[in-house]
Order: C-alpha cells, then structure tokens, then sequence
C-alpha cells in the first residue's frame, strides 16, 4: 500500500515485504511490546488523555487526532497510498522514535504510580487507535494487538474489526495546532543541536552547558525542558547575537566529563 497505488503494475519482490516488517511493521510490534512488558493492567481506560498534565501526551493525542482525521479522508476517497504512508510516517517517527523514546522513563523508572498509571493510559490509548486505523492494511496484526490491549482494559468488542471506525471532529483535530507547531520546532532545534554535536565527534550521552538558540518560538517552559533533555544539556538560552540558529557550547568541564563517565557506566 505505500510502494504504489494498488491499480499499478508491481512487480512482487520479497525484499518490499522484509522491508517492511522490519520497518514500520516491527516497529509497531516492538512498541507494543515495550508497552506489554511495563504494563499490566491500564487503570481507567476512558480517561481523557488530552487533559495530561504532561505535555508529550497533549501532542500525542493532538497528533493522533490529526492522523486520524487525515486517514479517514484519504480512505473516503480512495486515496488508499497516502493514507498508508501517513499511518507509515506517524509509527516510526512521532510514536516510536519520539513519543515513546522520549517517554520511556516513566514505564521503567517513574517518580510515582502516578506518572506510570498517566503513561499507560495514554500509551494504551495509541495502541488501541493504531489497531483500529491498521485493521484495514494489516487485519492479523491489529487483531492480535487488540486481543492484548483487552485483556488490560474494559474493552467489550470481541474484535477489532468489529469496533466503530474512530471519529474525529473537525475542531477537535486541529485543536492541538498550536502545540503541534511548537513540538515541530523543537524536534527541528534539536535535529539541529544533535547535528552540532556529531561535527564536534561528541557523543549524546555526554552533558554539555549550553545550547543558544537564535528566536524561542518552541513553545513553553515544558517544550523547552524537551529539547534540554534531547541534546542533553544543563540550560537552554535564547541569544539573537549567533550566526545560525543553534550554536552549542562543546567546553567539557572535568565536572562534566566526570557525569559524562558515570552516564556511560549505566548505560
């Protein structure tokens, strides 16, 4: 579905298909089983995620609610390849390689039942939405993805296939705009830093001071502690003065070299 239209010739090539289930397929199944390792039970599963007190399951939600609206009007109009490729494009780079990469301390390592029981939910609730957008493309895995899911949450539908399609309202996919953009550029910041960091042959797991950024168009406080977080450094900085549009302090310290060590040790 995301090679090429369906009413094209192609070739049939045991390549595309190990492609893909090493990629996005993988993927999918790899965060679920993160999720199923961490995770018995999900406590209340109708909670409203979007009302989470932490920002990466605002966007998640918001991104999902956009994604979801996105395929279902692709489908409606037989636009079967981008539908494909927009649910190919929200697993492997906003769920997977962002969302749960940037979420997985609160699964193994939580400051509290709390916070685990908050990324459960949301986690779970992603899950369960990919199964059913994924049903029409890949009916097998959805199913055994949502037959997981019920058994740790009230779902009363015996199968995925036979849940409603999701709805989404028109307001309620582009209510999360705003925060959506502020999370674009963020991800494009430390795209950016992360780049600066491999010119210097300094390794992510080494902190460094600073980071300067030109403008702070990235949101709040709570986006900025992200981007802290990804280039791994001690203070974010606004300065119109530099050249382009990250400059990082790459100066270590013997304080800083020393934590450098004691990360790498954990690792």
């Amino acid at each position: 579905y995301t090679v090429n239209a369906p009413g094209d010739p192609k070739r049939f090539d045991e390549k595309d298909l190990l492609l893909k289930l090493r990629g996005t397929l993988a993927t999918l199944w790899n965060s679920f089983l993160f999720f199923d390792t961490y995770v018995d039970k999900i406590r209340s599963p109708k909670y409203e995620i979007r009302n989470s007190r932490n920002v990466l399951d605002r966007w998640v939600a918001a991104k999902l609610d956009q994604l979801t609206a996105d395929v279902t009007k692709r489908l409606g109009s037989y636009d079967i390849v981008d539908a494909a490729r927009a649910l190919d494009g929200f697993i492997t780079e906003d769920f997977s390689n962002w969302y749960l990469r940037r979420s997985r301390r609160r699964f193994q390592r939580a400051t509290s039942a709390a916070e685990k029981d908050e990324a459960a939910r949301v986690m779970g609730y992603v899950l369960l939405r990919l199964s059913e957008l994924m049903a029409p493309f890949t009916p097998f895995l959805a199913e055994i993805i949502y037959q997981e899911l019920k058994k740790k949450a009230e779902l009363k539908e015996e199968s995925v296939h036979l849940r409603e399609w999701p709805k989404v309202a028109l307001r309620q996919a582009q209510g999360g705009s705003p925060l959506l953009a502020g999370m674009a550029e963020v991800r494009r910041l430390a795209a950016l830093a992360l780049a600066e960091r491999a010119k210097a042959g300094i390794r992510v797991r080494q902190p460094l001071q600073i980071l300067r950024i030109k403008k702070h168009e990235a949101g709040g406080k709570e986006l900025l502690t992200l981007l802290t977080d990804e280039v791994n450094v001690k203070e974010v900085v606004v300065d119109p003065t530099i050249k382009g549009e990250v400059a990082l302090d790459t100066a270590i310290t013997p304080e800083l070299r020393e934590e450098g060590l004691v990360r790498e040790l954990v690792r």
